[in-house]
């Protein structure tokens, strides 16, 4: 009798939760399907239509624009892929998964990817500057770094253009 309790109470539960699973998943990434968004840093019209399946087919005038919109398109459909992937390369992993990652951070600390990616961020962006305002860091003035191109999108293509997701 007390299996037979237990099956059941399994079972119930089981299928509580794929019905919570069906009624509720679509709803967690609630992105905008159709209409007009404001996106800074474009420069002409870009077109977003996706098929039944969900796969986003984009539309512009140039590769940047392109780009820009692959961009959107990818943090609409995978941001909580992509702010994991975060928190595991940063060894921060035990804000979602409690104590029980607490080695796991430990180990991804101790590899130092985040550590890694900041250097070669800042190698980047130094590499970056000395192309664009010349190799003394001295003789940059601050004016300058703030209005490039990489910097500040917005002064260069003027107020974002319309994207449009059909």
């Amino acid at each position: 009798m007390k299996w037979t309790r237990r099956i059941f109470a399994i079972i119930i539960s089981l299928i509580v939760c794929v019905l919570i699973l069906i009624f509720c998943l679509p709803f967690l990434n609630d992105f905008k399907h159709e209409g007009q968004l404001q996106i800074p840093g474009l420069s002409d019209k870009v077109t977003i239509q996706r098929d039944i399946n969900g796969m986003a087919y984009i539309h512009a005038q140039n590769l940047d624009d392109v780009l820009m919109a692959q961009g959107f398109v990818t943090a609409q459909d995978r941001l909580f892929q992509m702010q994991l992937t975060r928190l595991v390369v940063q060894g921060r992993i035990c804000e979602l998964a409690g104590p029980n990652a607490k080695k796991f951070d430990i180990r991804m600390r101790t590899i130092g990817l985040y550590r890694m990616a900041k250097k070669q961020a800042a190698i980047n962006a130094k590499a970056f500057l000395s192309h664009k305002l010349g190799d003394d860091p001295e003789k940059w003035q601050w004016g300058k770094i703030h209005t490039l191109e990489l910097v500040n999108p917005i002064r260069r293509n003027g107020p974002g253009k319309s994207v449009y997701v059909g």
